[in-house]
């Protein structure tokens, strides 16, 4: 008997420790996407999905509610019973992960980019570089249509047989300034902004003065040795080149007008007339010490700016061949009211410069020039072989 109750002891102590094990709570991982906290039915906290978490069955009788939660997302009750997870650690057991609804689309968008940094990164460089492009591009575009509107307002004028619109080095031509026998002057704007305060004078020369090598090698040296000259009553030389057939030069674009302009044919006091002449000779007497000399001084190559200041232009650059006739052209050798003896013998020096402001000083004080003649040829006879007429008075 004793025998027997020994053994039933043994029975019960199996029995309890089977059903121990039947009824321990198993530990279960939640399977979510996203990641999200795990509640019970009384909204106890259990753990985060994706890590193995406890689930209570033996609170419950066996069955369990579950609420995963997440911020922005709305909440997903799902029921479990003991049998649904035995022998498992996975819940669900096969196939895709439970998915949370986000409650916006900024929320779900949000998500995508913290799934998804690298096509995050790479749409962020993507992004930029367009708006960089559209910033450049709108940029480009105010400037194409700033250059349009430049172009038309300059293109009202009379710019028949003239190179206005070409582009000449790193300038628009924009308009004429001045026309020559020699040379057409133009205004041209810097590309490719034509922003008018960059706006400088260009003079291009006509081919038929320009066609010869031995011209072009004299007219570049002269151009680095009028590049040197550093003074403010003589115009500045920016830069020279050709264009086709055509040299040019770009100079500094004054305000103002020229002495002819300014002085007219009227007579003017002594002292005004050595107010005006001071700063030319000044100007003058520096580009002798450089080894220029002017060869055309004449009241209209003296610019009178805004402010006052005087400024002698045109310094010779553009020099006719020697040989040239003198009447092909005024400007071949100078301008023949001004031109001093030696000159019209093709000897030009310093004195030349000289003998030409003598003449501009004897036209403001008496208001006519010393020698006029419609022939060019009787004109220039007259400065070799006869004497001026005394000043009156």
């Amino acid at each position: 008997m004793a025998s027997f109750g020994r053994i039933f002891l043994v029975l019960v102590c199996l029995w309890s420790l089977a059903w121990a094990k039947d009824t321990e709570d198993p530990v279960i991982t939640i399977s979510t996407s996203p990641s999200c906290q795990v509640y019970d039915g009384r909204n106890n906290y259990l753990g985060e999905s994706g890590q193995p978490i406890v689930l209570p069955f033996s609170q419950y009788g066996g069955n369990l509610e579950l609420q995963l939660q997440r911020e922005g997302f709305y909440t997903e009750t799902i029921s479990l019973a003991t049998m649904q997870v035995k022998n498992d650690n996975r819940w669900p057991r096969a196939g895709p992960p439970i998915r949370l609804q986000p409650k916006t689309w900024v929320v779900a968008f949000k998500y995508w980019l913290d799934t998804h940094r690298g096509l995050t990164l790479v749409g962020s460089i993507a992004a930029t570089t367009l708006l960089l492009w559209g910033l450049s591009y709108r940029a480009s575009l105010r400037r194409r249509v700033k250059r349009l509107q430049t172009m038309e307002r300059y293109a009202e004028g009379d710019v028949s047989g003239s190179l206005v619109t070409h582009l000449v080095g790193d300038y628009r031509l924009v308009n004429v300034l001045g026309r020559g026998g020699m040379a057409t002057v133009y205004q041209g704007l810097r590309e490719p902004d034509l922003d008018p305060s960059s706006a400088v004078a260009i003079k291009v020369l006509k081919p038929q003065f320009t066609d010869t090598e031995e011209f072009l090698k004299r007219f570049a040296r002269e151009v680095q040795v009028y590049r040197e000259l550093s003074h403010p009553g003589i115009l500045a030389l920016y830069d020279w080149g050709s264009y086709h057939d055509y040299t040019y030069l770009v100079l500094e674009l004054l305000d103002g007008k020229t002495l002819a302009d300014e002085a007219g044919r009227a007579r003017v006091s002594p002292e005004q007339c050595l107010a005006w002449l001071s700063p030319v000779m000044e100007a003058v007497s520096y580009a002798h010490t450089c080894g220029i000399v002017h060869r055309d001084l004449k009241p209209e190559n003296i610019m009178v700016r805004a402010n006052g200041r005087l400024v002698v232009m045109d310094f010779g650059l553009a020099r006719a061949e020697d040989g040239e006739r003198v009447t092909q052209t005024g400007a071949a050798l100078g301008t023949p009211a001004y031109m001093a003896p030696e000159q019209i013998q093709g000897q030009v020096d310093p004195r030349s410069d000289q003998y030409a402001i003598g003449v501009m000083a004897y036209e403001m004080l008496t208001g006519r020039l010393p020698f006029t003649d419609s022939d060019p040829v009787q004109l220039i006879f007259a400065h070799i072989s006869q004497p001026p007429p005394p000043l009156e008075g």
